[in-house]
Formats: C-alpha cells, sequence, structure tokens
C-alpha cells in the first residue's frame, strides 16, 4: 500500500509517494554494415538479452554527396540493417528498432546517445589509418564525445562473457567503471580479474635467483595491499568476492594488460579513460 504524505501548508490536497520501476537497459548499436559491425550487432543482441535491454540500431549516411545517392544509400541501409537485426533480436522482437541518419558519424551517434539516454554505445573495433594515428579513431573519438560507456566489438561473439579482466590504478575513475559492469549484470556467472600494474624495481642484481626471488615478494606485497584498498570498494558496489581475482603485475600499465590478456584470454576488457586521447598522443 502506498502511503499518503500530507502536504504541511495545504492540508486538504494530500499527496501520494510513487514508486516509479526501475528503467529498462538502453544500448545503442552504431554499425557501417560492414563485416566487422555484424559482431557488434550481434553482441548488441547477446547483451540485450542478459540484461533485459532494447537496442536502438544505427546506421550513418554522410550528407556529402548527391541527394538521389544519399537517400537510394539510406533506403538500402535501412532493408539491410533493418534484416539484421531482426535476426539477431528474435528473442525479443518488441525491444528494439532500426534507424537510419544522414550527417557525420560521430556527431549523430553522439547525439543520439545524449537524446536516448544510452547506458551503452556498442561499436566496432576500428581498423586503424595512419591519419588517425594522432586524432584517434571515430570510435575514440566517440569515448571521448559522450558520458555513457562505450564497447568495441573485435571477435565474433558466440555466447555471454565468462572471463571478464578489468584494469585498476585504484582511482575512482576505475572503480566507477567496474560499478557500471556490475550495475548491469554483466558480471553475472563470469570470474572478474582485477589487474593492477606497479613499477618493478630498477637496480639490478647480480644474482638472478635473488632478483627473482625479491620480485616474488614485492608482487606479493602488491597484491596483498591492492586487495585490501580494492576489496571493500568492490562489495559495496555489490560484486561477489568469490568471482573475483585481483592480479598485481610488475610492468608499465599497458604491457600489464596485454600479459594479463595473453594468460587469461578474457573476452572483455574494461578500462576507465579520460577525454585526453590526443594530448597523450602528441
Amino acid at each position: 500500500m502506498s502511503s499518503v504524505l500530507k502536504d504541511p501548508i495545504q492540508t486538504d490536497k494530500p499527496h501520494v509517494a510513487h514508486i516509479m520501476p526501475p528503467r529498462t537497459w538502453r544500448l545503442l548499436c552504431a554499425s557501417d554494415l560492414g563485416p566487422r559491425s555484424d559482431r557488434a550487432v550481434h553482441r548488441a543482441a547477446l547483451l540485450a538479452r542478459q540484461m533485459g535491454a532494447e537496442v536502438l540500431f544505427v546506421h550513418v549516411v554522410s550528407d556529402r554527396q548527391a541527394e538521389r545517392v544519399m537517400y537510394l544509400k539510406a533506403n538500402r541501409a535501412r532493408t539491410r540493417l533493418a534484416l539484421q537485426a531482426e535476426r539477431a533480436m528474435a528473442h525479443a522482437p518488441d525491444a528494439f528498432r532500426v534507424e537510419i541518419h544522414l550527417g557525420k558519424p560521430l556527431k549523430v551517434i553522439a547525439d543520439l546517445a545524449k537524446e536516448w539516454q544510452a547506458d551503452m554505445i556498442v561499436l566496432a573495433a576500428p581498423i586503424s589509418r595512419r591519419y588517425e594515428k594522432l586524432l584517434g579513431t571515430t570510435a575514440e573519438r566517440i569515448i571521448r564525445s559522450v558520458s555513457c560507456p562505450v564497447l568495441m566489438v573485435h571477435r565474433e561473439p558466440t555466447a555471454d562473457y565468462s572471463q571478464i579482466a578489468v584494469a585498476t590504478d585504484l582511482s575512482m575513475t576505475s572503480v566507477r567503471a567496474a560499478r557500471v559492469i556490475s550495475k548491469m549484470g554483466l558480471l553475472n556467472g563470469a570470474c572478474t580479474w582485477f589487474v593492477h600494474a606497479f613499477a618493478p624495481p630498477t637496480d639490478v642484481v647480480a644474482d638472478e635467483a635473488k632478483t627473482a626471488e625479491q620480485l616474488d615478494g614485492l608482487t606479493e606485497r602488491w597484491q596483498q595491499l591492492v586487495s585490501a584498498q580494492l576489496s571493500p570498494d568492490l562489495t559495496a558496489s555489490g560484486f561477489d568476492l568469490s568471482q573475483v581475482r585481483i592480479v598485481a603485475e610488475p610492468a608499465r600499465p599497458l604491457d600489464a594488460i596485454e600479459q594479463i590478456s595473453e594468460r587469461l584470454q578474457p573476452e572483455l576488457l574494461v578500462i576507465g579513460t579520460s577525454r585526453w586521447f590526443m594530448l597523450k598522443r602528441m
């Protein structure tokens, strides 16, 4: 039964407190209709089934071409993307829609994500081109332009995630990234590895065996330190610690992520990132 609250000024007008139902998760999947984007469509459909989410499938046609050509491409794209989405979302035919937009992909996707209040954008992992070495790929620029998580899909998905690696520097950025995937339910049934990189000692000892022993001891101490600092945040975020592994790697962050990826072969890598890609590249 809902409670009735009396207005302290106008006591003759009661106010009824309603409990709002939770909003359905929303995924925005952008496709360029290439083979790589097929993987993103399939992953978005799998996530939608796992999360009980709605999906907006989007394709953007450049408006820098003749009007007749532009609309011809748009009609073809709508037919192809609609057919692909129907097949992928057969489990929930009423939980998706397809839209074709004219304009610049970066702006259209960023505007749609904000307007539709998307909880996550799903994209195909881009092919890096020479001119993008400095400015970044379209996917990276989208990350800088939106406030929601962006998932870049590299491989053809076959099932829900079972092995997840989360890169953490113990900052609030990485903690927030972990909370997002936990809240979305992506960790259900998955083993999650939290990887923290620390700087190895720079002094070199002639005895290699002794050096290895010292490094092992240092790694163990760092692992205990990271676990003690991270575990309370994970518990507060709803993580099942029995499904969590915390690892400290004596390496640079990039090397640590590569090492854990090669060793564990995770299906999902989670990284909290900043918007300063261009400055870092320069």
